[in-house]
C-alpha cells in the first residue's frame, strides 16, 4: 500500500510538469506568433507606405545639394540654385545650405546606385535601421508588447513623413543617443569602446540634421536629472564615480555636436528658424489644430499612445518606483508633441521601452501583452481599411511601372525644356522649385521650397 501511494505521488507530481511544460510551450509558441503576426503587420506597412512615389518638394532640392557637394568637394556657401537668392550672405541660407550635407550625399550615392529605384532601397534600409535601434531601446522588456509599440511607432512616423527626408535621421540618432544614455545610467561596468558611443551618435548627427540641437538638450536633461538624484537615497543615484564618468563622456557627446560646418551657430540659426518656419508649415502646428485641419488618424493613435504612457507613470509614482530621468524626458516631450506635431516621433521613440519594460516588470504580463497585441491588430485593421489607406495599396503597382515621381511635378514640361534646349532663368510655382534644381541643373530657379526668396523679400521691406 506504501509503495501503492508513492507510485501515485510519483505520477500525480510528473502529470503536474507535463501539464506545465505544455502550459509553457503553449505560452512561447503564443508569443512567437504574436511577433511574427507584429512583424507582417511591419512588412505590410512598411510596403504600403515606402513604395509611394515621390512627392516631398524638399527632397529634390536635398538630393541636388548632394550632387553639388560630390561634385565641387565642398559645401556651398551661397545657394547656387536660385538667381533671386544667389547675392545673399545670410546666416540662415548658409545655415540651410551646410546642415544637411551628409545625408543629402547619402541620396545622391543611393541615387547613384540604382537612379530612383535606389531611393526606394534606401527607404526601406532607413526604415529596417530604425526598427532596428527602437528594437535595441527596449529589448530587455516584454517582447509582444515591445514589437507593439514598434509597429504603432513606426505607423505613425511612416503615415506621417517621407523616409526621404533627413529629419528622419534625427528620429533614428534620437533612439540611439537614448539607448546609450539608458546604458550610461544603468549599467555598472562602461567599457572604453561604450565610451565612445556617445560621441560619435553626435558627430553624425550635428552633420545630418540640424535636429542634433534636440540631442544637445536631452544629454544636459540626463546630466541635470541625474545629478538631482543625489538629493535623496530613494531617488537612486548612481554613485559618484560612475556619475563623473557619465559627465565626462556627456560632455564629450556635447563637444562632438559642435564639430560641424556651423560649429555653436547652428544653436542660434535653429531657434531663428523655428520663429521664421513655423507659422506656415503644419509640423509647427498643435495636434489639436493639425487633425481638426487635416484629419490626420494617426493623431488620435498618438494621443492613445499619450494616455497610456500617462497611465504608466502615474502608476509609477502612486507606487514610489518613478525615475525623475524618464518622468523629466516623457513630461517635456510630451507636452512639446501636443503642442507642435514635429515632436511627436521623439515622445514615442522615449514610450516604446517605457512600455515594454512596465509590461515585463508585471506578473500578469501575459495578459497585457494579449491586449497590446489586440490593440495592434484593431489599428492595423483600421488604417488598412481607410479609403485614404485602401488608395496606396495601388502602390505597389509602382514595383511594375518604376515610375518612382509623383506626377504632381511637371516632367511634360522638364522634357520639353530640354528638347528645345531651352536657356535662361525660370519664373516657376513654389513647390515645383526643388524638382527644378534637380532636373534642369543649367536653369536657376525664382524660388523654392527652402524658402530663401521670402528672405530676399524680407529684407528688400526692411530697406524701404
Amino acid at each position: 500500500m506504501h509503495v501503492n501511494n508513492v507510485i501515485e505521488l510519483l505520477y500525480k507530481k510528473s502529470l503536474n510538469n507535463m501539464t506545465d511544460q505544455t502550459k509553457s510551450k503553449i505560452q512561447i509558441r503564443t508569443e512567437y506568433f504574436f511577433i511574427a503576426a507584429l512583424l507582417a503587420f511591419l512588412i505590410a506597412i512598411s510596403f504600403v507606405y515606402l513604395l509611394n512615389p515621390i512627392e516631398d518638394p524638399d527632397f529634390f532640392w536635398h538630393i541636388a545639394t548632394g550632387k553639388w557637394i560630390a561634385e565641387h568637394h565642398t559645401l556651398p556657401i551661397k545657394d547656387p540654385f536660385s538667381y533671386t537668392t544667389a547675392h545673399l550672405e545670410d546666416g540662415r541660407i548658409k545655415f540651410f545650405m551646410t546642415s544637411y550635407w551628409l545625408s543629402q550625399v547619402c541620396y545622391y550615392i543611393f541615387f547613384l546606385v540604382g537612379d530612383y529605384n535606389g531611393i526606394i532601397l534606401m527607404r526601406f534600409v532607413i526604415t529596417a535601421i530604425m526598427i532596428f535601434v527602437l528594437y535595441k531601446t527596449g529589448r530587455s522588456g516584454e517582447k509582444t508588447v515591445l514589437w507593439s509599440s514598434i509597429f504603432l511607432v513606426m505607423l505613425i512616423i511612416l503615415k506621417t513623413y517621407a523616409v526621404e527626408r533627413p529629419q528622419v535621421f534625427t528620429f533614428i540618432l534620437f533612439a540611439a543617443l537614448i539607448h546609450q544614455l539608458d546604458k550610461l545610467t544603468s549599467d555598472s561596468q562602461v567599457s572604453r569602446r561604450e565610451a565612445f558611443i556617445l560621441p560619435s551618435i553626435m558627430l553624425l548627427w550635428s552633420n545630418t540634421h540640424a535636429g542634433y540641437i534636440v540631442g544637445q538638450l536631452t544629454i544636459l536633461l540626463y546630466m541635470i536629472t541625474e545629478g538631482l538624484k543625489f538629493s535623496h537615497a530613494s531617488l537612486d543615484p548612481m554613485g559618484d564615480g560612475r556619475y563623473r564618468k557619465f559627465l565626462l563622456i556627456g560632455g564629450a557627446g556635447l563637444l562632438a555636436s559642435f564639430v560641424n560646418p556651423n560649429t555653436y551657430r547652428g544653436l542660434i540659426e535653429y531657434i531663428n528658424l523655428q520663429t521664421y518656419t513655423q507659422t506656415p508649415i503644419i509640423e509647427y502646428e498643435s495636434t489639436f489644430k493639425a487633425f481638426l485641419s487635416a484629419y490626420a488618424p494617426q493623431i488620435p493613435l498618438f494621443w492613445l499612445l499619450l494616455i497610456f504612457s500617462a497611465v504608466i507613470v502615474s502608476y509609477k509614482i502612486y507606487s514610489r518606483r518613478v525615475n525623475i530621468t524618464e518622468l523629466s524626458m516623457l513630461v517635456i516631450f510630451g507636452y512639446f508633441g501636443v503642442m507642435t506635431v514635429r515632436y511627436i516621433p521623439f515622445y514615442l521613440i522615449i514610450a516604446v521601452p517605457l512600455f515594454s519594460r512596465f509590461a515585463g516588470a508585471l506578473s500578469y504580463k501575459r495578459i497585457v501583452s494579449s491586449a497590446a497585441f489586440g490593440v495592434s491588430v484593431i489599428v492595423f485593421i483600421l488604417f488598412m481599411t481607410m479609403p485614404g489607406e485602401l488608395n496606396t495599396l495601388w502602390n505597389l503597382r509602382n514595383l511594375k511601372s518604376q515610375k518612382w515621381v509623383s506626377v504632381y511635378y511637371p516632367a511634360a514640361a522638364v522634357g520639353f525644356i530640354k528638347g528645345e534646349r531651352l536657356q535662361g532663368n525660370m519664373f516657376n510655382y513654389y513647390d515645383w522649385g526643388g524638382y527644378l534644381i534637380w532636373t534642369l541643373p543649367e536653369q536657376k530657379v525664382f524660388n523654392d521650397s527652402r524658402g530663401f526668396f521670402r528672405i530676399s523679400h524680407r529684407r528688400k521691406l526692411c530697406r524701404k
